[in-house]
């Protein structure tokens, strides 16, 4: 009986802090992020930014260099309709990443050799 009680809490316990759970994963080559926040504060190249799974007409994204401000991309989103901004040579070099806004969706982000 004592097992039973201490596997229902630790149960509950995984249950209620995974409730919200933001999953951003910067392993790859391609971030996938899908929480505003700061994602990283290491200098990095990036190729494309694609926003992807836009919810509803007018939802917004603000993706800002870190700790500089200046805008990388603004936008407006259409819903169903995916967006994609490209960084040709060294445009894409970036002293971090801080996504302020993700209205809906997921941004997706291609690195490339910094």
């Amino acid at each position: 009986m004592k097992k039973l009680k201490l596997l229902l809490i630790a149960i509950l316990t995984l249950i209620v802090f995974n409730i919200g759970y933001a999953a951003n994963d910067i392993s790859g080559n391609t971030w996938v992020i899908d929480t505003a926040g700061i994602i990283t504060s290491a200098k990095i190249k990036c190729v494309w930014i694609y926003w992807t799974g836009i919810n509803a007409d007018g939802d917004t994204i603000i993706v800002r260099e870190y700790p500089s401000g200046k805008v990388i991309v603004k936008a407006e989103g259409i819903e169903g309709n995916d967006m994609g901004w490209t960084f040709p040579g060294t445009s894409g070099s970036f002293s971090g990443i801080n996504v302020q806004t993700l209205s809906s969706g997921e941004l997706l982000f291609r690195l490339g050799v910094p």
